[in-house]
Order: C-alpha cells, then structure tokens, then sequence
C-alpha cells in the first residue's frame, strides 16, 4: 500500500511526542515532510524553533504549540 510508511512515520512522530520524546519526533516528522507528507512542514518549523530557544535558554519547561488544529502541550524536561 503506497504511503503507508509515511502514515506511520507521521503516527510514530506523535508517539514519540506523547511520550516526551521531542527530538526523536521532530526526526520523525522531518522524514515525512522529506518523503512528500508536506503537511507536517509547519510542525517541523515550530518544534524546531521551539526546541532551539529552549535550548538557548537553558531552561527546562513545557513546549507548547499548534499542530493540526489542535494544541499540544510537551513536557520538556526529559531534552537534552
């Protein structure tokens, strides 16, 4: 079935941001947009920005951004 692995990319990168896991979901994500699932372009861009501010920061604290219509909240504490 063609597409499929791109759908379970996409579905593996929420997982992995469920489980707090944000860098592996954005390389997750990143996959898809690279494979022709364009529809996670946005949210490549805003979890990459919002990971590298917290990064600059230096702080520990919850993401939180948009995707898909819906809101999502990510507990930050487990990045690295």
């Amino acid at each position: 079935m063609p597409g499929s692995t791109i759908a379970g990319r996409h579905l593996l990168g929420y997982c992995f941001l469920n489980l707090n896991e944000c860098e592996k979901a954005l390389r997750e994500f990143k996959k898809c947009v690279k494979d022709g699932y364009f529809e996670d372009w946005q949210l490549v861009v805003e979890l990459t920005i919002e990971l590298e501010e917290k990064r600059k920061a230096g702080g520990v604290g919850e993401l939180t951004f948009e995707a898909g219509g819906g809101l999502i909240s990510v507990d930050e504490a487990f990045i690295e």
